[in-house]
């Protein structure tokens, strides 16, 4: 993974989560990105870019709809 996709990735975490994301969770959304981003580049357009569609994925969490 590039410096600049490291930084996308912290960027998004703290402004959905307000916090930074686990190995896991980088690894997982790296893994996203880039299956995205093929899949673009097939007969399988998306009108949404691979990153906007994280942000939508994380949007979409338990996380981040619940609140203690």
């Amino acid at each position: 993974m590039d410096f600049r996709t490291h930084l996308r990735q912290l960027e998004l975490y703290r402004l959905v989560f307000s916090r930074n994301p686990s190995e896991v969770e980088v690894e997982s959304a790296v893994r996203f990105v880039q299956q995205t981003a093929d899949e673009q580049t097939t007969d399988q357009r998306s009108s949404l870019a691979p990153w906007v569609q994280l942000a939508q994925v994380l949007l979409l969490t338990n996380e981040w709809m619940f609140v203690d």
